[in-house]
């Protein structure tokens, strides 16, 4: 059953609609004012509630593609480290994200100085800009 709350947005988010909707047409154009409007009012809302089905299905989509990938990757790793030492594969990463990292750092230390000379212009040369107060 529809509870009073939701009966009242109802009528209270309809009626100022329907109300305007015949305000200023012929007496016997008014019944087709309120359905046109009455349609147009449904359309919106089968509209909107689809769009709101449509991403809520596709955010549980994504959720359950990322558990997916995530039980995969765990499968992997545990397959993987299932034949060796549980140690090696941490090891090796930490080993090479160091070698990586302190190769970055070594190339961020190059500066190279480079004199640009710029030819003459006398766009910015200041003695051409002054003015002569005794001129007139």
């Amino acid at each position: 059953m529809i509870s009073k709350r939701i009966l009242t947005g109802i009528l209270l988010t309809f009626t100022p609609l329907l109300m305007t909707a015949g305000t200023a047409t012929v007496k016997s154009d008014q019944a087709l004012v309120y359905n046109l409007t009455l349609a147009g009012i449904l359309i919106v809302l089968f509209s909107l509630t689809l769009v709101a089905l449509t991403v809520a299905l596709m955010s549980g989509i994504i959720r359950f593609t990322g558990k997916m990938s995530r039980i995969k990757k765990e499968k992997i790793m545990h397959n993987r480290t299932g034949n060796g030492s549980e140690d090696s594969i941490p090891a090796i990463i930490t080993a090479l994200h160091l070698e990586m990292r302190s190769l970055q750092e070594e190339e961020k230390a190059i500066l190279t100085i480079r004199k640009v000379i710029k030819p003459f212009s006398g766009w910015n040369n200041k003695a051409l800009v002054m003015r002569n107060p005794e001129m007139k």
